[in-house]
């Protein structure tokens, strides 16, 4: 009996659960659960004025987070990653962006400077709570004005155990008017390469 328990433990895990790997990430009936858009390492490279303070940025990164949840037709998540369905948890990044320190996010000039340690860090940092299923999350590396691309490491994590098990770095150009829409645009452009690119992401597993 001792030795059953121990193998129910092992496989299912302690949340009840089979362990999550990579392949996980790639097999369409693995829930996956859509934590949102991370700031803790991001830069805002060359539109300081339009940027406004540090309020006016708590409020855009808030309302960049929103996309998917108010306009879901147009920012499909559930399409990029060939799902019928993608749960919902952005109060875990909204939680922990709004305890961020923002001074130093805004640069005149500069480029993109996260790498994967960065992400496996700033993954590390976050508190996942009961949540227990593979979670994605969007780690803004910079909206940089001056190279006219927002740059994101797509990066999905087994939650129980905090660890990444795929991140990818995509580019994705701005478009549009005011710089909610303006950013807006390159999340749209990021999601779609996340869909163009996930059956190249999916033979890799």
């Amino acid at each position: 009996m001792r030795q059953f328990f121990f193998f129910f433990f092992v496989v299912l895990g302690p949340h009840g659960m089979m362990a999550q790997e990579a392949k996980d990430v790639f097999n369409a009936s693995t829930p996956i659960t859509w934590l949102g858009l991370d700031f803790t390492g991001a830069k805002f490279i060359g539109d300081r004025e339009r940027l406004g303070s540090e309020d006016d940025v708590r409020k855009l990164i808030a309302s960049w987070n929103d996309l998917m949840i108010s306009e879901p037709t147009k920012y499909d998540l559930s399409k990029a990653l060939h799902r019928s369905a993608v749960k919902q948890a952005i109060d875990i990044a909204l939680t922990h962006n709004e305890r961020l320190n923002l001074k130093g996010t805004l640069e005149e000039s500069g480029t993109s400077h996260l790498n994967k340690e960065d992400v496996y860090r700033i993954v590390s940092s976050y508190n996942f709570g009961e949540q227990s299923s593979i979670g994605i999350l969007f780690v803004v590396d910079s909206f940089n004005k001056l190279a006219a691309e927002g740059s994101v490491w797509v990066t999905f994590i087994n939650m129980s155990t905090k660890e990444v098990l795929f991140t990818n770095r995509l580019v994705g150009k701005p478009a549009g008017f005011g710089v909610r829409n303006f950013w807006a645009a390159a999340i749209y452009n990021i999601l779609k390469k996340v869909n163009a690119d996930y059956d190249k992401w999916e033979r890799n597993y």
